[in-house]
């Protein structure tokens, strides 16, 4: 997991947290740039990936939908590689998060288990059974025990899985339309917002308690979005697919807003939203012919750079180390890279603090 944090000295810090164990900390240069560009082509068919990690190493790994491989993609260097086949199917996973035990874990659509990813072997394996529910679970969130909640899209309970342990656990039903939401937030208050896809309601997951709670209701209809973030001033931003607004929820009052229109008149819009270096929220584009930017401080939808990639273009997309946006593909044959261009300071050395704790987790 990587977090962002511009300086007042035309430098931004990126911070690395890696299993909660110790931070790195790079400071590089940086410029914003609304640009929009191609990547390395992937070379494997229709919505191969439909979700992504960021690795400490830097790299990003693609999770595996319809590709039989799991993706490992360099941004520095724009180089895609097929990592190790996955057992899942032709519809296997959507969502990953990075464990504090450093395996990147895979939420399955389609699989039947979870997928559990070992970046130091490059190798992929068989986690804990879900069960038999068709198309459970879209995206998940790491939450503050460390246990990794997968957002319920068919499935009518929480998912909550113990990476440490690999079992899989089902929390409370839920009870709302299905399919359901579409990713999750960790809130600062330490909930689980749940963004809502069919459901009348925002969903709000409290792991201390195992309890569900149906949260404030939206009103943009089905379909409405998928995927958000926590702005820097600590509201979530909705991505809009079918809606006609940028959702925005206040985690602290239970509140939903409608927020600005993006006025791109096409349903299926933007899949996910990445909160980028200059505290914008950018909005992924599904079938919108132009990235999305946002601005939760001033409320103004923004419609940046065309991608010419075409309809159903990427499908969620994820911070790099350098503070470039990767779009992952969905139809869209090669990777999108949106363009915050950030260069080491001293040519290809950086400067790094690292902060070790007293003892390590095992």
């Amino acid at each position: 997991l990587y977090k962002l944090i511009p300086n007042t000295d035309n430098s931004a810090s990126i911070v690395s947290l890696i299993a909660n164990d110790f931070t790195i900390t790079d400071t590089y240069s940086y410029e914003y740039q609304n640009n929009y560009n191609n990547g390395a082509a992937h070379g494997k068919g229709s919505g191969p990936f439909l979700s992504a990690v960021t690795l400490p190493n830097k790299q990003v790994i693609l999770v595996p939908f319809s590709s039989s491989n799991v993706g490992i993609y360099d941004p520095i260097n724009d180089v895609y590689t097929n990592g190790p086949t996955q057992s899942g199917g032709s519809a296997a996973f959507i969502g990953g998060v990075l464990a504090r035990n450093g395996k990147v874990i895979m939420i399955p659509v389609g699989a039947g288990f979870m997928g559990i990813y070992e970046p130091i072997q490059n190798y992929f394996r068989v986690g804990a059974s879900v069960g038999s529910t068709a198309g459970p679970y879209h995206g998940g969130v790491l939450d503050s025990s460390g246990d990794v909640i997968c957002v319920p899209y068919n499935a009518s309970t929480i998912g909550i899985y113990d990476p440490i342990a690999d079992t899989f656990t089902n929390g409370p039903a839920h009870g709302e339309v299905t399919p359901a939401f579409v990713g999750g937030v960790l809130a600062p208050n330490g909930k689980v917002i749940l963004v809502p896809r069919n459901s009348a309601n925002v969903g709000i997951y409290d792991s201390s308690s195992n309890t569900y709670t149906s949260g404030a209701a939206h009103g943009e209809g089905a379909n409405a979005f998928t995927g958000g973030v926590v702005a820097p001033n600590g509201l979530i931003i909705f991505s809009p697919t079918n809606s006609a607004n940028v959702g925005i929820y206040d985690p602290s009052t239970d509140t939903y807003t409608s927020g600005a229109p993006h006025l791109t008149g096409v349903t299926s819009a933007f899949f996910g939203a990445v909160l980028a270096a200059n505290g914008k929220v950018i909005l992924v584009p599904g079938n919108s012919s132009n990235v999305g930017i946002y601005d939760p401080i001033t409320n103004t939808y923004t419609s940046g750079p065309a991608h010419s990639v075409g309809s159903s273009a990427f499908h969620t997309g994820i911070l790099s180390s350098n503070g470039s946006i990767v779009f992952c593909p969905l139809n869209s044959s090669v990777i999108g890279r949106f363009g915050i261009n950030i260069t080491p300071l001293l040519n290809d050395s950086f400067q790094r603090n690292i902060i070790l704790p007293l003892f390590n987790k095992l």
